[in-house]
This record gives structure tokens, sequence and C-alpha cells, in this order.
């Protein structure tokens, strides 16, 4: 049913926009590459809380504490840029991005081997790495006339997941090991909204950075005890127009 909606959204949305496809008094082609501070919205505080707290209570481990912090991604896109005037275009694009978050934390684990108490502060950290093709319609608005022109983008998208794993990092005193696996939990579709910021450089070049936020929750609900969490997170990108 969901999936149904979604597709009726998308038809609606491509409806409403072709007329200014067919008014448009120029089209350009760009090229996108940047990076991606993401990070989960919701109930990601409440998670890393519960997972300290479960750990705390499993015997010899002590002072547990987890933060939901960022993970550092990367995207890649290609979009087609309809101007409407010289303020308005509507931008189609597909872009490539890496997104999920990184549950960072430490604490204390006391070995006792017989003789004497050991005890190592551990660092860990569990990343969850979901990557996403982006399907986003966004309206740009330039603002001034002068060879360097700030605007204004913002518009809706669709994701579809791509590949989702589930990587762990442990630290004891000087030595460390990762482990990485593929992991099923994960939704395959997203929808999302973004606005950001840019600066037009001449005809050739453009710097934006945006936040997008999704809407549905990540996890599927045999998977995620009762945490619902979204994507979002701020992107930086550098454009490229010919």
């Amino acid at each position: 049913m969901i999936i149904y909606k979604m597709k009726s959204k998308i038809i609606i949305l491509l409806v409403v926009l072709i007329p200014f496809f067919v008014i448009s008094q120029e089209i350009h082609y760009g090229l996108s590459v940047g990076f991606n501070m993401a990070k989960y919205l919701g109930d990601a505080d409440k998670f890393a809380n519960d997972l300290s707290n479960e750990l705390n209570q499993i015997e010899d481990f002590s002072d547990f504490s987890f933060e939901n912090k960022s993970r550092t991604g990367f995207g890649i896109g290609f979009f087609i840029d309809y101007q409407i005037n010289k303020s308005l275009s509507i931008q189609p694009e597909i872009q490539y991005i890496q997104k999920g978050t990184n549950f960072s934390g430490d604490g204390i684990i006391s070995v006792d081997d017989g003789y004497n108490n050991y005890t190592f502060r551990v660092q860990e950290d569990m990343i969850m790495q979901i990557d996403y093709v982006d399907l986003n319609v966004l309206a740009k608005y330039l603002f001034g006339t002068e060879n360097i022109k700030p605007y204004l983008i913002a518009g809706p998208g669709i994701s579809y997941l791509v590949s989702s794993r589930m990587k762990v990092k442990v630290k004891i005193e000087d030595e460390s090991d990762s482990e990485s696996e593929k992991y099923d939990g994960f939704k395959n579709l997203d929808v999302n909204f973004n606005l950001g910021v840019g600066l037009d450089f001449a005809e050739t070049l453009r710097a934006d950075i945006r936040y997008q936020f999704g809407f549905i929750p990540v996890l599927k609900d045999e998977y995620d005890d009762g945490f619902k969490m979204q994507n979002g997170g701020f992107a930086i990108n550098l454009v490229a127009i010919f």
C-alpha cells in the first residue's frame, strides 16, 4: 500500500512538472561530487543509551557509554537543470550517496585470570553503512546577476537502498580490530526532503551545501526493537556544468 501511494505521488509530481520542462528556456547538464556527514534522527539517541545499558549489565563490563555520531561518506551524481527564467530552474537529479550513522562509545572490561584482576578501556564503533541511489526533483532559485550568484535549492526525493552493511571496530589499549558483514535489517525505500544553499560561479562551476532528512524509519519492523530512526545528514557538493 505504501509503495502504491508512493508511485502515485511520483506520477502526480511528473505531471505537474512536465509544463515547466516544456517551457524551459535553457537546459544545462551537470556532474556533482562531494561528501556526506550522515547521522540517524528520531530514536537514535535512545538507541545509543539502551546499547550502553545493555553492555553495562554484562558481568565484568562497566562504565559503557555510547553516542550517536556521524558516518562520513561520499556522493556522486548527475542532474539536468531546466531553466524556467533567469532566476528559477527545476533540477531532477540521480545520485549515489553513502548514509548511515556511527554509534560510538567506550567502557571498561575486567579480566580475572585467577591470580590478578586486569581492567582495560575499550573503544567501540558500530557503524551502519547504508548506501542509496537518490532520485530528487529540486527547485533552484538564483539571486543577483553577478558572475558569482547565491542560490537556494529545495525539493523532495526517493532513496533506493543498494548496499547495507554493519561494521564494528574495537580498540583495546594499542590494539584494534574490525569486522564488517552484510545486514538485511534495512528497508529498501526512503522518502526524503532536501534543503540547501549554494554559489553559482560563472556558468561552469557550482558549490552547495544541503541538508537531507528522511521520513521513513530505516529499520524493518522486525529489526527495530521499538526504535524508529530516520536518515539525516549534511552534504557538501562541487558541481561541474556542461
